[in-house]
């Protein structure tokens, strides 16, 4: 347990040699280094841990991301076998009605008249 020691003054914090900082977590990272010192110095029995905000909704968001990204791949193989089946169909109809537009083209057929008994098939 703690017993009251005597009074300290408060420590202003502040970064000796502040660098210019690339984005914010490079001036997260700057700051953090002397706050963790200063407390070290003060007292070594307070567990220090901790992570900038963005590492924290990183680790927050992973499974949201990973969920995701296992949907999108599921949905893009969806996509394709959906598209395969698309062909698959209009290639068996074509088959079927292959071998009735060769005897109607044969008979002097015109045209129009595939076009009207192709129309059933889509």
């Amino acid at each position: 347990m703690l017993t009251p020691g005597p009074r300290r003054k408060p420590v202003k914090l502040r970064a000796s040699n502040p660098a210019p900082a690339s984005s914010i977590s490079d001036a997260a990272i700057c700051t953090i280094a002397p706050i963790r010192q200063e407390l070290a110095a003060l007292d070594r029995e307070v567990p220090l841990g901790g992570a900038t905000l963005s590492t924290r909704v990183d680790d927050a968001f992973r499974r949201v991301r990973v969920a995701g990204t296992l949907v999108r791949y599921a949905s893009v193989l969806a996509l394709f076998l959906s598209a395969t089946g698309v062909y698959g169909l209009l290639s068996f109809a074509v088959n079927q009605r292959r071998r009735e537009l060769a005897i109607r083209a044969a008979l002097g057929a015109e045209r129009e008249i595939w076009r009207g008994s192709s129309s059933n098939t889509v």
